[in-house]
């Protein structure tokens, strides 16, 4: 379970911040062609195709353009960052959690219970409740219960659908 926790939250990392790696990829690519366009610029000059002062505009031009795409690419790239080591090591407390409540003290418990629900426990008199239970805790139940379901034919479309596996054989062999 705990690997299967780990792809569901790898593949829903990569699918929000797919618009990130894009815009870091284009960015990459815009400065690559205004380097581009500064290693060509002396041969511009040397072809005498530009003058020095088209020259000097194009080279100025192109790495103020750099300047400004790689402060765009520190600032994008530095949101975003592999978490695989952290996921890990969330799995491996989640996986771990009861354990973890029964040995700790009780800032410990209180720590690990103020996680699961965010907002605070309250007393009606006979029972306790919580108004929200972490996302992330609900999404974890949510799949621990769709995989815990036993699938059985009786409900929907699947019900008209037999059961039965005909044995192999060159013909199929026909119930007498």
């Amino acid at each position: 379970m705990e690997q299967a926790y780990a792809k569901v939250l790898n593949n829903a990392y990569r699918i929000k911040t797919k618009t990130q790696r894009d815009d870091v990829q284009l960015i990459t690519e815009q400065i690559n062609t205004a380097n581009d366009d500064i290693a060509k610029a002396p041969k511009l000059l040397l072809k005498e195709e530009i003058d020095a002062r088209d020259f000097r505009e194009i080279r100025q031009e192109n790495e103020k353009r750099i300047t400004t795409l790689e402060a765009r690419l520190i600032e994008i790239s530095g949101a975003s960052t592999n978490i695989e080591p952290q996921l890990a090591k969330a799995v491996n407390v989640l996986s771990n959690l009861g354990e973890l409540y029964k040995d700790g003290d009780t800032k410990k418990k209180r720590t690990i219970i103020s996680s699961i629900y965010p907002e605070k426990l309250v007393f009606d008199g006979f029972h306790y409740r919580t108004t929200r239970l972490n996302e992330v805790v609900g999404l974890i139940y949510k799949l621990d219960a769709d995989l815990g379901k036993i699938k059985n034919r009786k409900d929907g479309d699947l019900a008209l659908l037999s059961g039965e596996v005909v044995p192999t054989g060159i013909e199929p062999v026909s119930k007498v």
